[in-house]
């Protein structure tokens, strides 16, 4: 299953198209999409409805083209690890 998701991972990509935002979707198999031969995950209900109401805006023209563009979430840690 891990390798048909989509480039978004886990990330919602209704939220990113809308505001830009990494909100990680919810594992529940109800608020996820088979599209296309991928899985896409979603924040919420109204999220799902939107991407289902037209899921070509969300899919195509995205601003990072592979999972190499999602920024990395650091623990603090790390965060001050690598800041020193």
């Amino acid at each position: 299953m891990k390798e048909a998701l989509s480039q978004f991972n886990y990330y919602c990509p209704v939220t990113w198209k809308n505001t830009k935002d990494l909100v990680k979707g919810t594992h529940d198999p109800e608020l996820c999409v088979f599209y296309e031969n991928t899985f896409y995950y979603f924040y919420g209900e109204a999220e799902k409805h939107m991407f289902l109401d037209n899921p070509q805006r969300f899919v195509n023209n995205i601003i990072f083209s592979s999972e190499k563009g999602i920024p990395l979430r650091l623990k603090p840690h790390k965060a001050s690890e690598i800041v020193s």
